[in-house]
């Protein structure tokens, strides 16, 4: 969830999120495409629970808070930050070309455009999928512990967005 709402001011980003700013305001072919997204705080919580059961040894277990389209996210982010969010648009065509058009681009942006294509255009990134024996047969961590109760994307993106209150 942490890498997933637009930064509604991209010259205050540092680091690795300012290289994130702008897939996070581009909309990857129709935005219809689902994708998991966790709170990295929830992750411990589950993971304890994981390790300690003899279930899951040695099988994959998806994690996971929501799944949201591109267009819920950015649904959220106007909707609990008051702020219109300009995008771009990119079909995957355009995307597919500008890695042809740009061999040596630097690796952190490489990453970011196949990560994109993965969750956004091919939908890799849900429990559904997970749980396809051809992507490893996971087992669904929020089945195995109904007891807890991730945060959703709209309350990440509260507290997220709460300093423009």
């Amino acid at each position: 969830m942490q890498l997933t709402l637009p930064i509604l001011d991209p010259a205050k980003a540092v680091g690795p999120m300012a290289a994130m700013a702008g897939f996070l305001t581009t909309r990857f072919g129709t935005g219809d495409v689902k994708t998991a997204v966790t709170d990295a705080r929830d992750i411990g919580k589950f993971v304890a629970r994981i390790i300690a059961d003899p279930f899951t040894l040695n099988r994959y277990v998806f994690v996971y808070g929501d799944q949201v389209t591109q267009k819920e996210v950015i649904e959220i982010a106007e909707r609990v930050s008051g702020r219109s969010i300009p995008l771009t648009y990119k079909s995957e065509e355009d995307v597919v070309s500008e890695a042809n058009e740009n061999p040596d681009e630097n690796l952190l942006t490489k990453i970011g455009r196949d990560y994109m294509k993965s969750m956004w255009f091919r939908g890799d990134n849900t429990v559904e999928r997970a749980k396809e024996e051809a992507y490893g047969g996971a087992l669904d961590a929020r089945e195995l512990y109904p007891d807890i109760e991730p945060n959703s994307l709209e309350s990440w993106a509260k507290e997220y967005y709460s300093d423009l209150q």
